[in-house]
C-alpha cells in the first residue's frame, strides 16, 4: 500500500527496497517481491551511518533518518512516533508523510534556468532515474 501512496503523491514509482538494518530472510524477500519491487538492497556500511537510540533509528518528523533520503516506517519508527502511525493513523498516513517529504525535496532541487532567448525553463538537478 505505501508504495502506491508514494507513487500517487510524488509521481515516482519506487522500485527498489532497502532492507531495514540490512536484515532479511526468505519470507521478507517474498513480501518485497509481492509488493512489486524489482530489487532490494542491503548495505552494512550504511548501517553504521544511521544514528540510533538503542538500535532503533532516530527519525525526523518526516520519518527520515540521519542519512538524507533514507526513511523508516512501521516497527522501526516506533520510538519516534509511538503507535500513532502503526495502529491509529495507519501505514497510508505514514506513506503520505514520507511522500510529502520526498516531493518537497524534489521541488527544492529543481530551479529555473534562463535560456539565451530570454525564456526560462525548469531544470531538475536530480540525475535521471533517481529520487
Amino acid at each position: 500500500m505505501s508504495r502506491r501512496v508514494i507513487e500517487r503523491e510524488t509521481g515516482v514509482t519506487p522500485d527498489i527496497f532497502a532492507y531495514p538494518y540490512g536484515l532479511w530472510d526468505e519470507g521478507v524477500k517474498a513480501a518485497v517481491r509481492a509488493a512489486g519491487y524489482r530489487a532490494a538492497v542491503t548495505n552494512r556500511s550504511l548501517r553504521a551511518e544511521i544514528k540510533t537510540d538503542r538500535a532503533i533509528p532516530s527519525l525526523s518528523h518526516w520519518f527520515e533518518s540521519s542519512v538524507p533520503g533514507l526513511y523508516f516506517v512501521g516497527l522501526t519508527s516506533l520510538r519516534a512516533f509511538g503507535p500513532l502511525y502503526r495502529f491509529v493513523a495507519g501505514c497510508g498516513a505514514a506513506a503520505r508523510r514520507v511522500a510529502d517529504s520526498v516531493a518537497r525535496k524534489r521541488r527544492r532541487r529543481s530551479r529555473t534556468v534562463p535560456k539565451r532567448d530570454g525564456a526560462a525553463t525548469l531544470r531538475s538537478e536530480t540525475p535521471a532515474g533517481q529520487v
